[in-house]
């Protein structure tokens, strides 16, 4: 049986005590069989099947039944055993249940069997792409109102854009591009030493083409625009809405 056909079945614990008990039997019986425990009591045999079950009860309860068969199995045939191990104590039982639980290869079926028992996940219609885009913009509108709202990578900015709700004329784009650039400079101005001396013409140039202005200079339009329809009154849901 392969470790991840074992997974398949209820886990120990929410097994019946019977049921347990009858696989925890045959488990034991076949390992005192393969290692040749012959001379075992039926008070010994007993006793340890019942001491094995109380450990799986205690410690090994998400096991599958078939899992405990595969744990034995491969307990049985050295891969968790370290040096020389004789006779069948319940601890030596137990030891295999605990490695058989850190398997590589059990955590391997364990991963394959997560990913088949989830759902697949479909990509986003175009429909509900729309919808998430609009909560997302009526979301930073509201948070705009309450106090601020940081357009970190332009998203609401371009958005907006693309809807044809923002149409700012060239010449208030220019405004708010010469407000970034004096924005940003005084940030870059922050860092400088104190001897470092620019000229402004020199600072304006060097900061027209940086990204970093640009993306101040959308932030600056946006909340402009924020502030504008707030002064109105007017709800941006109506001007997203189609």
């Amino acid at each position: 049986m392969s470790f991840y056909e074992a997974l398949d079945g209820k886990p120990s614990k929410h097994c019946t005590d019977e049921e347990l008990a009858e696989e925890i039997s045959i488990g034991m019986e076949n390992a005192i069989y393969y290692l040749g425990l012959k001379s075992m009591s039926e008070k010994d045999i007993d006793l340890l099947k019942y001491s094995v079950m109380m450990e799986v009860r205690a410690c090994f309860g998400t096991l599958t039944l078939k899992e405990l068969r595969t744990a034995v199995f491969h307990g049985l045939r050295g891969r968790y055993d370290k040096g020389d191990v004789y006779g069948l104590p319940p601890v030596r039982v137990a030891k295999w249940f605990a490695a058989y639980m850190m398997d590589s290869e059990r955590q391997t079926a364990k991963k394959k069997l997560i990913e088949q028992l989830e759902p697949k996940r479909l990509p986003p219609t175009p429909e509900q792409e729309k919808v998430s885009d609009r909560d997302y913009i009526i979301f930073a509108f509201n948070k705009h109102n309450e106090g601020g709202f940081f357009d970190s990578d332009n998203i609401v900015y371009q958005l907006l854009v693309d809807m044809k709700v923002i149409a700012f004329t060239p010449e208030r784009k220019k405004d708010f591009m010469q407000q970034a650039i004096k924005d940003v400079g005084a940030e870059k101005n922050a860092f400088r030493k104190a001897s470092e001396k620019i000229t402004e013409t020199k600072q304006n140039n060097s900061l027209k083409h940086n990204p970093a202005t640009i993306a101040a200079a959308k932030r600056i339009a946006l909340n402009t625009f924020f502030n504008e329809l707030a002064e109105m009154g007017q709800d941006i849901t109506e001007l997203i809405t189609n």
